[in-house]
């Protein structure tokens, strides 16, 4: 799974992502639950299944967040940690670098964003929202979160970082 965007190379705007996407004065109310929130909890709520079929003790978490995802309190180890057998180091979940990056243009961006349910649902939910469509800074909820973006990064290509979890388990041999 992975969770919401980062702007690599600018932390200070996590909070602005996260109030846009999860808070009340954003899209937080216009996603469907419980699907988004588990994703974006990096399925920490999800237990690994506890039954003859699989080994629960080599259950683990590989969370590829970097710095950006404070929530997740593990021991964080760099990429290269990882053994030439391709064993992970550690007891347990372990943290490590970021994996999975984009760079796009802002254009791209909105593009991407405007294709989210929950702009989606907000947008019908608030049709005066929708005639603004496309006018920057006096446009609709998305183009005034774009344009605040834009006015802090300063450039036009912007690389995207996605914190991700990889869960894993073991089924026990037949």
């Amino acid at each position: 799974a992975y969770a919401r965007t980062r702007i690599v190379g600018h932390p200070e705007l996590a909070p602005l992502i996260d109030e846009y996407c999860k808070g009340d004065s954003g899209l937080g109310p216009y996603w469907q639950g419980p699907g988004h929130r588990i994703c974006d909890n990096l399925y920490q709520d999800i237990a690994f299944p506890v039954s003859e079929e699989w080994d629960s003790a080599s259950g683990k978490r590989v969370y590829f967040t970097g710095a950006y995802f404070p929530d997740v309190k593990l021991p964080e180890y760099p990429l290269l940690a990882v053994s030439t057998e391709g064993t992970l180091p550690g007891e347990g979940d372990i943290r490590t670098d970021t994996i999975f990056s984009k760079t796009l243009t802002w254009a791209q961006i909105d593009e991407w964003w405007r294709s989210w349910s929950a702009l989606h649902t907000y947008l019908d939910r608030h049709p005066e929202e929708k005639e603004r469509t496309g006018q920057g800074k006096d446009g609709d909820i998305l183009d005034r979160f774009i344009y605040n973006l834009k006015e802090r990064v300063g450039k036009n290509d912007v690389k995207l970082e996605w914190p991700m979890v990889l869960m894993m388990i073991r089924k026990r041999p037949a």
